[in-house]
């Protein structure tokens, strides 16, 4: 599938008016959104275009998962928001291990002996296990 901005941009702001103002229309950069969220450590959602390859991650360091069609990325980034995709960050002394991001009903298996992270949009399904 050829993907050009202008594709992800436009379908973003069909999906979601609500990110307007966050996405970027220029041609001089990877980067096609860029919404915060302040109110958690989530941090926020940022979508990123390279070589017709997408790109979705949180503010959160080793969350970026790539993303296949522009289908799955509207119904990625709706499940983030309502808190039904959550993401967890595994970290050995500062390195990172592994990400996984899965449905919140789903819950992870994460590895023992790690500082496991999990981060959620809105912050309430937030917690870590060292």
């Amino acid at each position: 599938m050829h993907l050009i901005k202008s594709d992800l941009t436009n379908a973003l702001e069909a999906a979601f008016p609500q990110f307007k103002a966050f996405l970027d229309r220029s041609d001089d950069n990877n980067l096609v959104l860029d919404f915060p969220n302040p109110s958690s450590a989530f941090g926020g959602l940022v979508v990123q275009i390279d070589n017709n390859d997408i790109w979705f991650r949180s503010y959160q360091s080793y969350t970026a998962c790539g993303i296949d069609t522009l289908e799955e990325l509207v119904f990625f980034i709706s499940k983030v928001l309502n808190d039904e995709i959550i993401v967890a960050v595994s970290m050995n002394n500062g390195e990172w291990i592994e990400t996984a991001w899965n449905f919140a009903n789903e819950g992870f298996v994460l590895p023992d002996g790690l500082e496991n992270k999990v981060y959620s949009w809105s912050g309430k399904l937030d917690y870590s296990i060292k």
